[in-house]
């Protein structure tokens, strides 16, 4: 679990996300987002877990630097980060903008 999403499961997509991500949703229960605010140094991936009626499970992620930029750089060495606030910030912004309600 991400540090500071907790409040966020139970939330249910609205119908144009999962029309948006429907197909990925059903194969993988799950969303893969990362912040547009890096450079290509930076590797971020924020995942978002759902069940069966889209409703979040779980959060994760990982967060890592590069010394080479490009999708290359994604299978390249890169030393471990941590999410900042900005980064959950942003995460929460998705959350808000794709879901309807609470449990």
């Amino acid at each position: 679990m991400i540090e500071g999403m907790e409040a966020y499961v139970g939330f249910k997509l609205k119908p144009e996300a999962i029309e948006r991500w429907g197909q990925m949703i059903r194969a993988e229960h799950k969303i893969c987002t990362r912040p547009d605010f890096y450079s290509g140094r930076t590797h971020i991936n924020m995942f978002i877990y759902f069940d069966d009626d889209y409703r979040i499970t779980d959060f994760s992620g990982t967060k890592g630097y590069g010394p080479t930029t490009s999708i290359y750089n994604r299978s390249g060495s890169y030393s471990s980060g941590d999410f900042t606030k900005r980064d959950i910030a942003y995460l929460r912004r998705f959350v808000k903008e794709n879901t309807e309600s609470q449990l």
